[in-house]
């Protein structure tokens, strides 16, 4: 493993160098990474089927071009955002001249996941670089080899003292943060969230965190379909990386009108994707183990065949005996679906408030607008989607993160810049211009203030 006290060292001396701070500088370097990515597709496609079993199609999609679109944006966009902007004048600083400077954290440290782990290892990264930080990416060791040709890209594209991949096990990670970073951005679980958060206030460094939440799935009472095509779309969005996605359809709370309806028209719209893959491969032995626990807590409607040696489960739609079981208390992170029912809106908000009152997601399907305001106005949740699921995240120009238990701060497209940028004030006076009513004798000047506070108190 890297020497990490060494490692800081040079990236502290290489960002007071101010290179990073130059624009061609920044864009030099996304151009680089690009061209890394590219050069190594097939590498990056095979890793990712090695750790999670992706197929080439979903490999692309979710994990590749996602990122590449990331750096695309930010060679075009990238520039205007980090100009200074002169903001507008207020009647109180009528004689002082307002700016934005955009300026760089300084040292970052991102963490990685297993789900999607060339995504969100690399789509914080360009954030971090278009902004003008230096970084240490630490990637899942679950995901061993995709975490080396990550590091593969990353020392082929950069040097060190610039951009640096740490690989290893916690201990790796515990020792990362026992040092000083200006910015940490988190990608995880609740549970790590709040370890990373703690130790991060011990040197008061701010902190993203990216984390999970059960993301329900509201279906209102529609035509049969309407049905269909909401069942087509809820099941993609959770067949993608066998239900291992941290805005995945954690749960259904359906119309009691349909309670007979859907299971049928799911069994039909689960062939399109049982054709493409039968059994859904899942990351390891202790997950796999805690997915088929789930299989026991209530009715399976669908699926619910599961293979020891090739730890892969189906998609699986089950309607579970209480809320009060695992299944519904924690996120469940792979192709098992829990369906509910409610006879009126009312206990929609009640059901998702006592499962998990700040899901990441949240997903309505209705065609009645009356009903979709409602959902969408009485719960918490870090973003939504109606009629289609994961695509909100799919749009740059949407802001991507939690509200409590689910996370805090946003990234994705201008967020990520800011996200990894300081928006610093500057107030800027000549010798000129200048108000005397603002220095004593006071006294005297009251019949000015009392003119101001008439203004302002209207």
């Amino acid at each position: 493993m890297k020497n990490i006290e060494e490692l800081l060292s040079k990236q502290n001396n290489f960002y007071k160098s101010g290179k990073t701070k130059s624009w061609e500088f920044r864009k030099k370097s996304l151009i680089k990474l690009r061209e890394s990515i590219k050069k190594h597709r097939d590498e990056i496609i095979l890793a990712i089927d090695k750790d999670l079993g992706k197929g080439e199609f979903e490999a692309i999609i979710t994990e590749i071009l996602i990122v590449l679109e990331e750096i695309k944006f930010f060679l075009k966009k990238g520039k205007s955002f980090s100009k200074i902007k002169k903001v507008k004048k207020t009647l109180l600083s009528i004689d002082a001249n307002g700016y934005i400077h955009p300026t760089p954290y300084g040292l970052t440290l991102i963490m990685s996941p297993w789900n999607y782990p060339f995504n969100l290892s690399l789509f914080p990264l360009v954030g971090s670089i278009a902004s003008g930080n230096c970084v240490v990416l630490k990637p899942s060791s679950i995901t061993e080899n995709t975490s080396l040709i990550i590091q593969k890209i990353i020392e082929e594209a950069f040097d060190e003292s610039h951009v640096a991949t740490v690989l290893g096990t916690r201990e790796a990670t515990d020792e990362l943060l026992s040092y000083k970073f200006d910015k940490i951005f988190f990608t995880g679980s609740e549970y790590v969230g709040k370890i990373i958060l703690e130790k991060a206030s011990k040197t008061l460094t701010p902190c993203v965190l990216e984390l999970g939440g059960k993301s329900p799935v509201i279906i209102d009472n529609m035509k049969e379909e309407y049905i269909e095509k909401s069942l087509k779309r809820i099941i993609w969005g959770k067949f993608l990386n066998s239900g291992q996605t941290c805005i995945s359809p954690d749960y259904i709370i359906a119309d009691i009108s349909l309670k007979d309806k859907i299971p049928t028209i799911f069994k039909k719209v689960i062939k399109l994707f049982e054709e493409e893959k039968k059994l859904h491969k899942i990351v390891n032995k202790k997950h796999y183990d805690r997915l088929c626990s789930y299989l026991k807590q209530g009715n399976i409607l669908h699926g619910g065949e599961y293979d020891n040696e090739s730890m892969s489960i189906s998609m699986t739609l089950i309607e579970p005996k209480n809320i009060e079981q695992i299944l519904m208390k924690e996120e469940i992170f792979g192709p098992v679906l829990p369906i509910l029912y409610f006879n009126k809106k009312e206990e929609i908000i009640e059901l998702v408030n006592n499962i998990c009152k700040t899901p990441l997601s949240l997903y309505v399907f209705s065609t009645r607008n009356i009903f979709t305001s409602y959902i969408t106005e009485n719960l918490e949740y870090g973003g939504a989607c109606i009629n289609g699921t994961i695509t909100h995240i799919l749009n740059h120009n949407l802001a991507f993160g939690g509200v409590g238990s689910s996370g805090m701060g946003t990234y994705h497209g201008h967020e990520s810049f800011k996200c990894f940028s300081r928006m610093v004030s500057i107030c800027k006076k000549d010798f000129i211009k200048d108000i005397p009513l603002k220095y004593p004798p006071y006294k005297k000047r009251m019949w000015a203030m009392n003119i101001l506070y008439k203004h302002f108190s209207k």
